[in-house]
């Protein structure tokens, strides 16, 4: 269990995974991550730059960007920052 700021209440994980998975799909915040992590690893929004770091599927859309990041074992920049901007915003 975590607890999120939302009064008292503890809500289980799954929950907190399954608001920032509804937040993901709207896909404006996918486009503001893709955007930002592409931005702070110094790489151009490209399908090349994309499929270099990630993969072709991951050029379909902005949450399937940060799909293919979140669930790869890669380790390279554009992975990690994803991982690390996902962290800082939602702790997962």
């Amino acid at each position: 269990m975590i607890q999120v700021d939302r009064g008292l209440k503890t809500v289980p994980r799954q929950t907190h995974i399954d608001d920032a998975f509804k937040s993901l799909t709207s896909y404006e915040i996918a486009e503001d991550i893709r955007a930002t992590s592409l931005s702070n690893c110094g790489l151009e929004l490209d399908d090349v730059v994309i499929i270099t770091y990630l993969s072709k599927y991951s050029t379909k859309s902005a949450a399937e960007f940060i799909a293919e990041a979140y669930s790869s074992n890669a380790d390279n920049k554009l992975t990690n920052e994803v991982k690390k901007i996902l962290k800082k915003k939602w702790g997962i």
